[in-house]
């Protein structure tokens, strides 16, 4: 099992974006300090960029690309989409 887990958040609480966000398990109290979409985790970042995605498409928001805190070559924006 990961030691890294992944949600989904509004960033800075601004309900008209939503983007993923990924953190250790270590300090897993400090999704806390996000304004959390809902409460799913996932443990693989497709799966929760896919989740973002589509959440962002039904309810017209904008979808901020992922960018990982600890593995760079996770990055969206390395890809094109």
């Amino acid at each position: 099992m990961t030691d890294i887990f992944y949600f989904l958040c509004f960033p800075r609480g601004d309900r008209t974006k939503i983007t993923v966000i990924d953190l250790q398990n270590c300090v897993d109290y400090e999704r806390d300090e996000w304004s959390n979409v809902n409460e799913n985790t996932y443990f693989d970042h497709a799966e929760a960029i896919r989740a973002a995605r589509d959440i962002a498409e039904r309810h017209n928001l904008e979808y901020i690309l992922f960018e990982s805190r600890y593995n760079r070559e996770l990055n969206e924006n390395l890809y094109l989409y």
